[in-house]
């Protein structure tokens, strides 16, 4: 008599299929989780490099960097980007008169070393990813503006700042202010004129001297100054 046939699957069967079903749900999990993690990075290196273009777009408008005693820097920021993908918040800060950082806190070191790997002039110390941007003041080719140096004055402490330019060069000075605080009697940054004179001292020298004016009402101001070298213009001689 013949046995009847066995219908349905094994335990064994089962039992392979359960695992080959559970490594490829893991496998996918996996992969979205790396999608994600890849989605992060990519989020927080565009927001900390808007971060960074948005300094040097105030930095060109007010000649010197934001802080946050200058609210009128939200202007220049996009909606929601100092708001990181791992609800930490990033800055920025001047680090010194011509170079300003932007920092943000990632969860750990390998996932700040692969933001810092997204940006220009970026590192990772620990869990911090550091990115930074500098004065964007010409260069050292023929024909162009040379930068020389950056500062910063305060009230009643103009100092002169001697350089050299190239022949057919001429020092120039340009400056803004970047904090105040008025008195009692009030005052109005918008009234402070702020600047600088230049020189020639002879044989290639320059002087400028920064200057505040209208300050009577100003008990503290901060100021930047750059200097640089700006080529003369080229005269032309016709010959008849």
């Amino acid at each position: 008599m013949n046995k009847a046939k066995q219908l349905g699957f094994s335990l064994i069967e089962l039992i392979f299929v359960i695992a080959i079903i559970g490594v490829m749900a893991s496998l996918g999990v996996s992969y979205y989780q790396h999608r994600a993690e890849n989605t992060k990075l990519q989020k927080v290196a565009i927001q900390m490099q808007q971060y960074l273009q948005a300094a040097l777009a105030y930095y060109g408008d007010n000649n010197c960097w934001p802080s946050t005693k200058t609210p009128t820097f939200s202007q220049y920021l996009p909606i929601n980007a100092t708001q990181d993908p791992w609800g930490g918040k990033i800055s920025g800060t001047q680090r010194n008169t011509h170079i300003f950082t932007v920092t943000d806190a990632a969860p750990n070191n390998r996932i700040a070393i692969r933001v810092a790997a997204l940006l220009p002039n970026a590192q990772a110390n620990k869990t911090t990813v550091l990115a930074e941007v500098t004065v964007p003041i010409g260069n050292q080719t023929p024909g162009y503006s040379i930068f020389v140096t950056a500062g910063q004055y305060s009230f009643n402490s103009s100092l002169p700042v001697n350089f050299s330019c190239p022949a057919n060069y001429t020092g120039q000075m340009i400056a803004g202010i970047c904090e105040f605080k008025t008195s009692a009697n009030g005052g109005d940054h918008k009234h402070v004129s702020v600047g600088g004179t230049c020189s020639p001292q002879g044989n290639n020298a320059w002087q400028c001297t920064p200057a505040i004016g209208d300050n009577y009402h100003i008990s503290n101001i901060s100021v930047n100054y750059t200097i640089f070298c700006t080529p003369n213009k080229k005269t032309v001689t016709n010959n008849f």
